[in-house]
């Protein structure tokens, strides 16, 4: 999840395709982020691909076991006080692109 001018994201990655999407959410509820999940598995599920395995950081470690019970997906939570390094990444290069698009 990243914050852009107070504006809430879920952004994830596809490691195999580098196929990224940002869902804009309406605040860090789990049921938002839930929300926010089935969004994107759906649209895999539309194009006949499954997901077996979200990588995330251990704080959403609450949030995300019912979805991986729910989905039948296999969770790998980072260490604690570790992040998701392709995801760090991505969200450090979506916050320069809006800054750019907002100044111009």
């Amino acid at each position: 999840m990243i914050y852009i001018n107070r504006c809430i994201f879920l952004v994830t990655i596809d490691w195999s395709m580098k196929y990224r999407t940002v869902i804009p959410l309406t605040d860090r509820t789990s049921k938002e982020l839930y929300r926010g999940l089935d969004v994107v598995i759906r649209e895999y599920n539309k194009n006949e691909l499954r997901i077996r395995r979200i990588h995330c950081d251990s704080e959403f470690k609450s949030i995300m076991d019912p979805v991986a019970d729910d989905m039948d997906i296999e969770m790998n939570y980072a260490n604690p006080d570790e992040h998701v390094p392709d995801i760090e990444r991505s969200n450090r290069v979506l916050k320069e692109r809006f800054r750019i698009g907002y100044y111009r």
